[in-house]
């Protein structure tokens, strides 16, 4: 059953060791001191602060050129996602028409 149907195979009952350690640093610290390490160039990462009356523009744009959630986490996750946020949109979008009669 579950290898004929690959999105329900990838939830499959598993088990899970918990003596295992887990580095919870971010990637983009772990990246950058594994090439500081070698003497080669850090600058790989950037952090882009968008004010926060532009994210619904920007959203628009993005779900525009296709990239929404289901885009970037496939699977059940990103549907769901995907459908909460166009909720969220439309519910903002009614909300912003009453307010302007």
């Amino acid at each position: 059953m579950w290898e004929k149907n690959k999105p329900i195979k990838s939830y499959q009952p598993f088990c899970v060791d918990m003596s295992v350690k887990i580095d919870r640093t971010p990637l983009d610290l772990l990246v950058t001191s594994y090439l500081r390490e070698r003497g080669e160039e850090s600058n790989l990462f950037y952090k882009i602060l968008i004010p926060s009356n532009d994210a619904n523009e920007l959203y628009k744009y993005l779900r525009r050129i296709g990239y929404d959630a289901s885009r970037l986490f496939p699977g059940y996750y990103g549907a769901v996602k995907s459908i909460e946020e166009r909720a969220l949109a439309l519910y903002k979008l009614e909300e912003h028409v009453q307010l302007s009669k």
